[in-house]
């Protein structure tokens, strides 16, 4: 299995769905160091090659392994929160991912009862200030 990865990775495999087979190693820019031999056109049978069969097939193999490297950045970037937000609890490594979502919520809820406290502190000085705007007008109101 790990040959099949290995070959959708360096796209070995959809280069032969589109007739294209690299002449030496390929290079870090995606290119083999003595380029390409190409076999596309008449087939013994009678078909051409590559049928379109198997260059929407290629493409699609693209477009599915691009989306996984898309995902396994998400998943290496979502990995260095988490191991951030537990690192600031001094908690350098978890056998039970569970304990980890526990650190991070109860962080959560920590943070949403200081904002609660906070807001309601926000409400207190806005009554008071109320009260006291309706006692001045009262008094203007009377003596005007």
């Amino acid at each position: 299995m790990t040959s099949d990865i290995h070959n959708l990775r360096d796209g070995t495999i959809t280069h032969r769905l589109r007739c294209k087979y690299p002449l030496g190693p390929i290079m870090q820019d995606g290119e083999p160091e003595f380029g390409w031999r190409c076999f596309n056109g008449p087939a013994p049978e009678g078909m051409v090659l590559p049928t379109p069969l198997m260059l929407e097939a290629a493409n699609n193999i693209d477009a599915l392994t691009a989306e996984v490297t898309r995902q396994n950045a998400r998943f290496d970037i979502l990995a260095l929160s988490v191991a951030s937000a537990l690192g600031r609890h001094g908690v350098t490594s978890v056998d039970d991912p569970g304990e980890a979502i526990d650190v991070l919520v109860a962080e959560k809820d920590q943070k949403i009862a200081q904002l609660r406290e906070a807001l309601a502190g926000v409400v207190r000085v806005a009554d008071r200030k109320t009260v006291e705007f309706d006692a001045a007008r009262a008094a203007l109101s009377t003596t005007g």
